[in-house]
């Protein structure tokens, strides 16, 4: 452009705002009703990215500080996420329990009570609150109430992600 002399200078501007994203309005020109549409659409989508931002901040405030142990199953049982309070419960740290199965924590005659109450291909029944025993890190076993709601996949009906919270029990009131 430099070459170009004084023939670049009304060009540059132009090349700005397509390196910006503006290619419609450098090629077409300014349509005022079309520029306020994407305007007012661009203000929305920043107001409703704020409001996300907000409603996340929330949602991590009452999961990092519930004393009850939240947690996200992949559709094979597998640990996406699980909340800080698995430290105090059961002695782990959250990212040592991530892609871990969620049945290595609890007891084995308990996971084949869960199995035979579950549907046939399912790892959890669904919809009702079970007790379990879970194994501490320390190799003590705790009664443990666990809730679960499982996210199906619209089209297919097959398990897409399971949400549950786990709350300790104390033994004399199983």
């Amino acid at each position: 452009l430099r070459g170009l002399g004084p023939y670049a200078r009304p060009i540059l501007p132009r090349l700005k705002a397509l390196s910006l994203g503006a290619n419609d309005l450098v090629s077409k020109g300014i349509e005022f009703n079309v520029l306020h549409a994407r305007v007012r659409t661009q203000i929305m989508l920043k107001l409703t990215y704020e409001a996300l931002q907000a409603t996340e901040a929330r949602y991590d405030a009452l999961v990092d500080h519930s004393s009850d142990m939240v947690f996200h199953l992949s559709p094979r049982g597998r640990v996406a996420f699980v909340s800080p309070a698995s430290r105090a419960m059961l002695g782990y740290s959250p990212q040592s329990l991530v892609g871990r199965s969620l049945f290595t924590l609890i007891h084995k005659p308990d996971v084949e009570r869960l199995q035979e109450q579950a549907r046939p291909g399912e790892l959890l029944p669904e919809g009702d609150d079970f007790t379990v025993r879970m194994m501490h890190r320390d190799r003590s076993l705790l009664w443990v109430l666990c809730q679960i709601r499982i996210t199906r996949d619209r089209r297919t009906g097959a398990i897409a992600e399971i949400h549950g919270t786990c709350r300790e029990q104390p033994p004399d009131s199983i």
